[in-house]
């Protein structure tokens, strides 16, 4: 299983990597291109157009994959995938368009950077951060090489932070996922304990307590003084029972609350 798991993780990182430096490059090349740079907003438009077409399909599909919870929960990841690629592409465009290294709209790329660090996964931290790198150094630019050493610095000093902070975002989800599941546990064998106590012990002990009353009359005195006490110690069991399923159904409503 962990090998499976593995397997698909490193698949996963694979796809949104080649996903996200595909669009990389043709931002670099649309926007440095002499043919291709006039039809800037165009790109940028059939991106947020791509974006929203990939939101309505994905709505479409959810419906149909609904009950399978692993094809939702992989249909949702790729949508999300698809996604941060497509305004990851809005942003360099952005930025490359408006000054690129000296853009005052690269505070963008700090915040998509902190977005695939949640949102995805943490180690895209990495990818993202050296792909940024690459596409600012070759982007042309006229700014002083004192503007790309901060801004870059800045990237590589900010990536850890990012990293750290998706880290414990991914570990704060998994310790929910795994407290969630113990309640739901904790929540069946209640019921489970719940059910045995009122379909079956409840009701075996009463039938103890009506067999004996009726043989109550008939016995002997030595047999009625050990059936009174059978008979007493029965009761007692009952009530004991029937205490703890009252507790047991206000702990199972507390829970749920």
């Amino acid at each position: 299983m962990a090998v499976a798991k593995h397997k698909y993780f490193d698949y996963h990182i694979f796809t949104h990597s080649l996903f996200f430096i595909s669009l990389t490059v043709i931002v670099y090349f649309w926007v440095t291109l002499p043919h291709t740079a006039y039809y800037t907003l165009q790109l940028a438009v059939l991106f947020l157009l791509a974006y929203f077409l990939n939101y309505r399909l994905s709505h479409r599909l959810h419906k149909v994959v609904a009950n399978t919870k692993v094809k939702a929960l992989l249909l949702a990841h790729y949508e999300l995938i698809i996604n941060l690629s497509l305004i990851g592409g809005v942003v360099f465009l952005l930025v490359a368009v408006t000054g690129g290294i000296q853009s005052p709209w690269f505070f963008l790329v700090y915040f998509l950077m902190f977005a695939m660090a949640i949102l995805l996964d943490r180690e895209m931290v990495v990818i993202y951060t050296l792909v940024t790198l690459i596409f600012f150094s070759l982007l042309p630019s006229t700014a002083s090489l004192y503007w790309y050493f901060t801004r870059l610095l800045s990237l590589v000093l900010i990536a850890p932070v990012a990293y750290y902070i998706g880290y414990k975002y991914q570990q704060i989800r998994e310790q929910k996922a795994v407290l969630y599941q113990l309640k739901k546990t904790e929540s069946d064998i209640e019921s489970n304990i719940l059910l045995w106590l009122k379909l079956v012990c409840l009701p075996s002990l009463r039938y103890v307590i009506d067999k004996i009353s009726v043989l109550m009359p008939s016995a002997t005195v030595s047999q009625k003084d050990t059936l009174g006490g059978i008979l007493a110690k029965t009761k007692q069991l009952a009530g004991q029972a029937d205490d703890l399923a009252r507790k047991v159904d206000e702990m199972g409503d507390a829970i749920e609350q």
